[in-house]
């Protein structure tokens, strides 16, 4: 099963979680076959001011997610990307402001 852990810096609202769930789910699904069904996301709300990056109030947001064992570096980088663009588009979070992690499931 994938699992996402979106930390989410400030506040996300129900609609636009269920958009960022669909859409986690739906490339997960596409690229390894995973059927969306069986895809686990979470949100996490980091209130303002709570993250830091160089002594300085981050707007840093993270998608933490796994991919099947033995996933290439050229395919995680790929679908960290789509992952990424996803996310940026559908909450309004900076591309550059996105971190993501595509560890292995477990």
């Amino acid at each position: 099963m994938a699992t996402f852990k979106c930390l989410v810096n400030g506040t996300i609202d129900d609609a636009t979680r269920h958009r960022v769930r669909e859409a986690l789910a739906g490339l997960t699904e596409a690229r390894f076959g995973t059927p969306a069904a069986s895809v686990a996301v979470s949100f996490t709300e980091i209130p303002p001011g709570n993250w830091y990056t160089a002594g300085e109030p981050s707007a840093a947001s993270m998608v933490l997610g796994t991919v099947p064992p033995g996933t290439s570096q050229e395919v995680r980088e790929e679908v960290m990307a789509a992952i990424c663009a996803a996310f940026s588009t559908i909450t309004g979070a900076d591309h550059d402001r996105v971190m993501i992690v595509a560890a292995d499931e477990h």
